[in-house]
């Protein structure tokens, strides 16, 4: 009878490893993956139900609410609290448009036109609306806005060009501009160089920065943007920013602390004309591009 090693006395014998245990911990995993994925699927496919995006160029995306918490006491005059804007399904804050509307108004601009601290119904093309409508009867009078703050006439051109095209018809604009064209010449001084109608229209940085939305061709708007998953977190972290406070709010309690610690401090003005030749320029492009759609301005 053959001796047992001292170790196999002492430890008992040595048990083969389960057969297949590797395997069936990769089958566990694989299943998890697969199950995984597939709820991603079903959330992406319910979330474009709800949060499909649209074809075209917009500004603001389509059937949103935007807003950001307000510190009072920031603006004077401004109650805090957390401004609601509501953005129409035609990528415009104001009310949705009706058949009923017998005259049409498109107010263009940067953050004065955006009115971002003030309830929708508090910003003035809001107030314009509401005087119209009580001086003018019968009929109705809608006035929506695409105001976004830090935009600037070379924007406002390309929104004439490819947003307005697309957008149910308009009798009239109102332009409120000028103050972001200063900044961006005072901001860059010497280094400003003036656009040519031709390089802005093509210009893949002003289409970004205009839009939010833009068509598939355009290669400009990322693939995770068009995912519903994306339009479901966008929603989300508009809701939170509205309990919490947002960047915007930080940026805007920030603002006088970095201009007291701002490291270059302009005591000359720089030369503001070719700045003022391409304002010039824009702004009768804006005018004869309104008078081909028949706009009043």
């Amino acid at each position: 009878m053959p001796r047992r090693s001292s170790v196999e006395n002492l430890t008992g014998p040595t048990l083969p490893a389960p057969a297949g245990s590797a395997h069936g911990v990769l089958a566990r995993f694989a299943f998890a993956v697969c199950v995984f994925i597939i709820l991603l699927l079903v959330l992406e496919f319910a979330a474009r139900l709800v949060f499909s995006v649209p074809h075209g160029y917009f500004l603001l995306t389509p059937n949103t609410k935007l807003g950001f918490r307000f510190p009072s006491g920031l603006l004077a005059d401004v109650p805090g609290g957390a401004p609601k804007h509501s953005v129409n399904a035609q990528g415009v804050i104001g009310d949705s448009l009706s058949g009923q509307d017998t005259y049409r108004i498109l107010a263009i601009g940067g953050s004065t036109t955006a009115c971002s601290a003030l309830d929708g119904p508090r910003t003035w093309p809001a107030r314009v609306q509401a005087i119209l409508a009580e001086r003018r009867s019968p009929g109705r009078i809608w006035v929506g806005q695409v105001g976004k703050a830090g935009l600037n006439t070379r924007h406002h051109l390309i929104t004439l060009s490819r947003f307005l095209p697309q957008h149910p018809k308009l009798d009239g604009l109102i332009l409120l501009v000028g103050v972001n064209d200063f900044l961006l010449c005072l901001g860059q001084g010497e280094q400003f160089a003036p656009m040519s109608l031709e390089q802005i229209d093509s210009n893949p940085e002003l289409l970004a920065r205009t839009f939010e939305i833009t068509p598939p061709e355009t290669g400009l708007m990322p693939w995770y943007k068009r995912l519903g998953l994306w339009g479901l977190a966008v929603r989300t972290r508009t809701m939170l920013s509205l309990l919490v406070g947002t960047r915007a709010t930080k940026e805007l309690t920030q603002a006088p602390l970095r201009r007291r610690n701002a490291r270059v401090l302009r005591q000359d003005l720089p030369d503001l004309e070719p700045a003022l030749h391409e304002y010039e320029q824009n702004l009768k492009a804006l005018i004869s591009r309104a008078q081909a759609m028949h706009l009043r301005h």
